[in-house]
């Protein structure tokens, strides 16, 4: 992953903390099952493309492991673990 990217999902991740949707001492499990449940418009259990911001849309087809067109809470969970951590080495 590219500086550029790595640094975009921090910012991210980071505009989700303190805008209230999740919190830093919640796990990431915890913190994906949030946001999904606030940005999930039609209650599925996943985020659809167009249920995300624009902002998060740009990362859509890389936190979405399984290509399946969906993130679920798992996808969702090793992202927000991926950037605690790199946030942690730096």
């Amino acid at each position: 992953m590219t500086k550029s990217i790595a640094r975009y999902l921090f910012l991210m991740l980071f505009c989700l903390v303190y805008s209230g949707t999740v919190s830093a001492q919640e796990s990431p499990a915890i913190q994906a099952q949030k946001i999904i449940q606030q940005k999930d418009l039609d209650i599925d259990g996943v985020l659809c493309f167009m249920e995300c911001p624009t902002d998060f849309s740009y990362d859509f087809k890389l936190i979405d492991l399984n290509k399946d067109g969906f993130l679920n809470e798992d996808e969702l969970a090793k992202f927000i673990q991926t950037k605690s951590t790199q946030k942690k080495e730096k």
